[in-house]
């Protein structure tokens, strides 16, 4: 295989409201593009489960705030061995939920299903949002 093999052009992107409703419809969204780059069936077991960690987390964090929903993005694309995952939620404000260390109670099970993680406040102010980057190893 040449190493052209390896790579990809393709990205995958995409927003919607930070709703529980929208959670489901962007991890089949991710799901389906990993599988379209190659990820084994335990890979998008792990990248279904994490990607869904994360979206929780921030949909709960969101409404802790202040009750008005922002907007949730996933952002993917393939590198060489892995599949690079970033989790945006982008809104008015973000809490973590009480007695939670990080971002809420989906963050070890995030860290215990990818190959990293991290995840930082949006703007460096914790008041504009959250963005979890993953990074999934697909065979």
């Amino acid at each position: 295989m040449t190493n052209a093999g390896l790579y990809s052009l393709h990205r995958f992107s995409q927003t919607r409201a930070a709703s529980l409703v929208d959670v489901s419809a962007l991890c089949r969204a991710v799901v389906a593009f990993a599988d379209e780059e190659g990820a084994t069936l335990n890979a998008l077991g792990s990248i279904g489960a994490t990607v869904g960690e994360a979206l929780d987390d921030m949909v709960f964090g969101s409404r802790c705030a202040d009750g008005v929903a922002g907007s949730l993005t996933v952002d993917a694309h393939r590198e060489l061995t892995h599949l690079a995952v970033a989790v945006i939620y982008e809104g008015r404000g973000f809490e973590r939920p009480p007695d939670t260390s990080g971002l809420g109670p989906g963050m070890p099970v995030i860290r215990s299903l990818d190959a990293m993680s991290s995840y930082a406040p949006g703007d460096g102010s914790g008041d504009s949002g959250v963005i979890v980057l993953m990074a999934f190893v697909l065979n």
